[in-house]
């Protein structure tokens, strides 16, 4: 038996339910992307991260993309292994390796940012210029104060 209560409508007509199908569509279109190029979400989040706030630690950046820290070890032995990334002591702190990219871990970059912008472009196709300013100033909005964490 089913019934219609509008208090629970369907989920077509939930936003947040919209808003998680929205990011499950277009993490796979970026991710067909990235995986052409040996990456994954995470692995270019931190390679991203890396290229702005350097250098930085293993600890440092797993707080940042928001994993925890065996994961981000294998994550960075998997980047430090094919040679996008570089380790070195840190001169204050002999127990902590600071983080760099390496010249091969720019260019993979440069070439991942070239996948994103073809994602973006191609599952935004559907919305003019002003509509693609407007969703991303509302994502902006939402994410004020949850996200990045604070330092």
């Amino acid at each position: 038996m089913t019934t219609s209560d509008p208090r629970h409508p369907p989920l077509t007509e939930r936003t947040a339910f919209l808003a998680n199908k929205v990011g499950q569509l277009l993490h796979e279109q970026i991710e067909s992307g990235f995986g052409a190029l040996g990456l994954t979400g995470r692995s270019y989040y931190a390679l991203t991260v890396l290229e702005r706030d350097v250098p930085k630690s293993q600890q440092e950046l797993a707080e940042l993309v928001m994993v925890d820290a065996t994961t981000m070890g294998a994550l960075i032995d998997e980047l430090d292994e094919r040679g996008l990334v570089a380790r070195s002591r840190n001169k204050s702190d002999r127990r902590r390796y600071d983080l760099t990219l390496s010249d091969k871990g720019v260019e993979t970059l440069n070439a991942a940012n070239d996948a994103l912008a073809a994602a973006e472009q191609n599952f935004f196709s559907p919305l003019d210029k002003t509509q693609r300013k407007t969703i991303h100033a509302l994502l902006q909005r939402l994410l004020v104060d949850r996200w990045p964490p604070p330092q």
